[in-house]
């Protein structure tokens, strides 16, 4: 069993333990206010836009996955084929316009057990 020590409580169930790192990790992330985003001269005036990235990067990087955001490897490697060349022209254009897709600057954290005994694993976050 895995257990949280928060503010001197220890939680033990998961929904109280995933509740829990749902509010810290925002607490420890700054959020930019980009309504009020000072203006900047330019230092460089190209962008990124000759860069690409290959169909067979991306297809092999795919095949050698480990379970991104709980999907199953098995399945992105085994359609890495299919995948590939959408993601790669992503990827394109991506630098081309300088942007990313506003649906990437967003995760999902999942803590992972490493090493030692579950059941004596303790995870202090301290709350500012």
């Amino acid at each position: 069993m895995v257990s949280l020590l928060v503010d001197g409580v220890t939680l033990t169930d998961n929904l109280s333990i995933a509740q829990s790192m749902n509010q810290f990790y925002p607490s420890v992330f700054t959020s930019k206010d980009c309504d009020n985003f000072p203006n900047f001269d330019y230092v460089v005036t190209s962008k990124l836009s000759n860069i690409y990235c290959s169909i067979n990067e991306i297809e092999k990087l795919l095949k050698n996955l480990n379970g991104p955001d709980g999907l199953s490897p098995r399945i992105l490697s085994e359609c890495a084929s299919a995948l590939s060349p959408s993601i790669c022209a992503l990827i394109d254009k991506s630098f081309v316009l300088g942007q990313l897709p506003s649906k990437w600057k967003h995760a999902d954290i999942t803590p992972l057990f490493k090493k030692g005994s579950k059941t004596a694993e303790t995870i202090t976050i301290r709350f500012h």
